[in-house]
């Protein structure tokens, strides 16, 4: 966590409380494949409004990730362990429904 998450009052940049996302979305009909940059802003509304108005995009001034199906995470974020996780065996099938609903039955018999 950044010293403005831990400090600070964050404020957004609009006048709502969820947090904000600001996307850009340009087609490039040459391109093969797409980019995907992300930042965190952190800090006071003036602050942040100061650096979007001074700044152009630069992609030195990003992060470039790379968003995996099928989560597609526009953050930056490991999704190793998402696919350790995956191979645990699912609920229904450590309980399955057919099993509670079979003893239920017999239970009301």
């Amino acid at each position: 966590m950044n010293k403005w998450a831990k400090k600070s009052i964050l404020t957004n940049v609009f006048d709502i409380r969820q947090g904000v996302a600001i996307a850009l979305f340009v087609k490039n009909r040459n391109q093969k494949e797409s980019k995907v940059f992300h930042l965190d802003k952190y800090g006071l509304r003036k602050e942040k409004e100061y650096w979007l108005n001074e700044n152009e995009f630069k992609s030195e001034n990003y992060q470039e990730i790379k968003p995996l199906s099928p989560w597609y995470f526009f953050i930056p974020r490991n999704t190793s362990h998402i696919q350790r996780y995956l191979k645990w065996k699912k609920i229904n099938e450590i309980f399955p429904i057919n099993d509670s609903v079979d003893l239920l039955s017999k239970l009301i018999q």
